[in-house]
């Protein structure tokens, strides 16, 4: 039963020999009853997609990623279709729809904002496994006992899933929109909620002993989780957005290069708000606030320089796509106490936008 359109991406994370192809490889074991983890090509994937419930994508790295791949993740994350050509006909086309669950494992976390925002990370680490663990032991218990297993998963949704099942779900999507509103993975609360009802079937049969006080098992699990979910999304959107990278070059140019800065970017004006020891002492940085005015086309000049000098390529196309990206990162750029203001001031010949670093300054002690 296709439960809900929009199934995000499962992501196992953690370093070498932390679990994460075990992991894949006891899960297709139960669903096909052999192991199935392996990598393909963009043309496999979505032919195996229109008809498994679960497709590997096993040890696939950032740099692996090419954009068609990268098309292919998130039409499946978001429930979309593909359109093609007919191959018998010249004027007809075909609709592909991928119909599946991506279970994606990698070290590296994903690099694209909107790849981060659908992926639910799985952490894998050692330090769970017991002594006495086998894969091949626990791979041949799987298929040994696997008619069981799928009969008690069948049960569980048949007598204690499916009975107001829309019902159920629609309370826990209420919940979930008024307790976690503009949480990381808000894309997916529709997914979330589904997994919510399943999880406090499971959870009469598995109990948490780690739950809150006057808090049920499955609320407990899914409040930690949403948690642990922001805090992974907060950091990997950090280590990943262009926008922020480069605002931090902007940053550093300004503040230990000034005067070549004011030279060779005369265009980008820039207003300090200093703190009340540096206002006396000229020889100390230290500041409360830089604020950077500019239009988007010399900001894009400014990293297109930037990327040549660290030997990149500019992650942005055109002004207007820097802009888009801009305005789309304004929460990333918040936890990282950079603040986009819009429009700042206008002339004849352009309009000039704004963007603001605040500093934390540590009061001393005495």
């Amino acid at each position: 039963m296709d439960f809900v359109n929009a199934k995000g991406i499962l992501k196992a994370s953690g370093d070498t020999s932390s679990g994460k192809t075990t992991a894949a490889r006891l899960l297709t074991c139960l669903l096909y009853k052999k192991d199935m983890t392996s990598t393909g090509t963009v043309a496999s994937y979505y032919t195996e997609a229109a008809s498994s419930p679960m497709l590997i994508m096993d040890n696939l790295e950032s740099k692996d990623i090419t954009t068609a791949l990268l098309n292919f993740i998130l039409i499946v994350a978001t429930g979309g279709q593909r359109i093609k050509r007919s191959k018998d006909s010249q004027t007809a086309n075909v609709y592909e729809k991928p119909n599946t669950q991506i279970f994606w494992s990698a070290i590296e976390p994903p690099e694209k904002e909107e790849s981060i925002n659908r992926t639910m990370d799985i952490e894998f680490n050692r330090i769970y496994w017991t002594d006495d663990f086998s894969e091949t032991e626990t791979m041949e218990l799987i298929k040994e006992e696997r008619n069981s297993l799928i009969s008690a998963i069948i049960d569980l949704i048949a007598f204690k899933i499916l009975p107001d099942f829309t019902e159920k779900r629609k309370k826990a999507q209420a919940w979930i929109k008024h307790k976690y509103r503009g949480h990381s993975k808000e894309r997916l609360n529709e997914l979330l909620a589904t997994y919510l009802v399943i999880l406090k079937e499971v959870c009469v049969f598995i109990p948490y002993s780690k739950r809150s006080e006057n808090t049920p098992a499955h609320m407990s699990i899914f409040s930690q989780w949403i948690e642990t979910q922001n805090e992974i999304a907060k950091n990997t959107a950090m280590n990943t957005n262009s926008i922020l990278r480069y605002l931090g070059y902007l940053l550093k140019s300004y503040i230990y290069y000034k005067t070549d800065f004011e030279n060779e970017l005369p265009e980008i004006q820039v207003e300090e708000d200093l703190t009340d020891r540096a206002k006396f002492d000229p020889g100390l940085k230290e500041f409360k606030s830089i604020s950077f005015d500019f239009t988007y086309s010399d900001l894009l000049s400014f990293i297109g320089k930037e990327a040549k000098r660290i030997g990149e390529k500019n992650p942005f196309g055109s002004a207007a796509q820097l802009r888009t990206r801009l305005k789309n990162s304004k929460k990333i750029l918040q936890d990282a106490n950079w603040i986009y203001e819009g429009e700042s001031k206008r002339t004849s010949q352009a309009r000039y936008y704004r963007v603001t670093k605040h500093f934390e300054i540590e009061k001393e002690p005495f």
